[in-house]
């Protein structure tokens, strides 16, 4: 089922990190925000904050666009798939309108996509394969959604998450100057944390990346809510 939770991604790995260790494991995402009397919120929010992500397809698509990448970030998963719908239905040849319907079907940290969500997110893939807007820096974006949502079962999960995590760790690495590419893996260091680690290594990385993009763009959707 997808939804929006109340907290933002930084402030809940602020908050994540400051769980006292536990020598038994550590709490799943969703066992996390219970514990911090966190609800899902199922209202628009009010202000998505801004985004500056280029793209290879059309200029008059790229509004829209950031606005599915803003909504993406905001967990309002089901408005931000409707948003890559109508970049895709304006312009046909743009693979990262694709990606993005494939990553509203994700469900990250949220608990993993459903079984319908696989399903819907392979629909887009394919054709993100087909068309031909797209450069290497795209196509980086939507090999790690590849590697998350090929045979995908849940069974797998931790599996494929680790391969989506390391594809976008390359990505992140390769192009430093994107924004989004350390956002993205972000969020996928979190999808990917093992329930195991009292160390809380994966949060932690997260809140050093994260962290200095709101300190540069305080605007960002990323931030922490206030």
């Amino acid at each position: 089922m997808k939804f929006m939770t109340m907290l933002t991604v930084p402030a809940f790995l602020l908050a994540l990190s400051a769980l006292p260790l536990r020598s038994s494991g550590k709490p799943s995402p969703d066992d996390n925000m219970a514990r911090m009397g966190l609800v899902a919120d199922t209202s628009m929010p009010s202000k998505l904050g801004s985004i500056s992500f280029n793209i290879s397809c059309t200029s008059q698509v790229k509004a829209e666009f950031n606005h599915g990448i803003a909504l993406l970030h905001s967990f309002w998963l089901d408005e931000a798939g409707k948003s890559f719908g109508n970049v895709a239905a304006a312009d046909p040849d743009c693979a990262k309108a694709y990606w993005g319907v494939a990553m509203a079907d994700f469900n990250q940290v949220n608990g993993g996509p459903t079984d319908t969500g696989v399903v819907a997110a392979n629909r887009p893939l394919r054709m993100a394969d087909k068309v031909r807007e797209k450069d290497p820096r795209e196509m980086a974006y939507i090999y790690a959604v590849h590697l998350f949502f090929d045979g995908y079962t849940e069974k797998g999960f931790d599996v494929h998450s680790k391969r989506y995590t390391d594809a976008m760790e390359e990505a992140a690495t390769h192009y430093p100057n994107d924004l989004e590419a350390q956002v993205f893996y972000a969020l996928a260091l979190i999808n990917s944390d093992p329930r195991d680690d009292v160390a809380l290594i994966n949060p932690k990385k997260v809140v050093g990346i994260l962290y200095p993009i709101f300190r540069q763009l305080p605007d960002h959707p990323c931030r922490p809510a206030m």
